[in-house]
């Protein structure tokens, strides 16, 4: 996804994010945060972008969050 967001801003595609989500398929039904630094998102380039955009498309996994 962050590629997406770099893409977007270097070639100034301002709906890439939101092609890339809608054209990818098999989208698994568990959310798995395989981030480097999962417990410090700050630390992932555009983490909040990312954040924000599945969450537009995929609601329904950031409601069973495990702490």
């Amino acid at each position: 996804m962050n590629g997406c967001f770099q893409i977007k801003e270097k070639y100034e595609l301002n709906k890439f994010p939101e092609q890339c989500v809608e054209t990818t398929k098999e989208w698994s039904k568990y959310w798995v945060n395989d981030r480097i630094h999962a417990r410090r998102p700050f630390l992932v380039p555009n983490f909040y972008k990312i954040d924000k955009l599945l969450s537009k498309y995929f609601d329904h996994y950031f409601d069973h969050k495990f702490e």
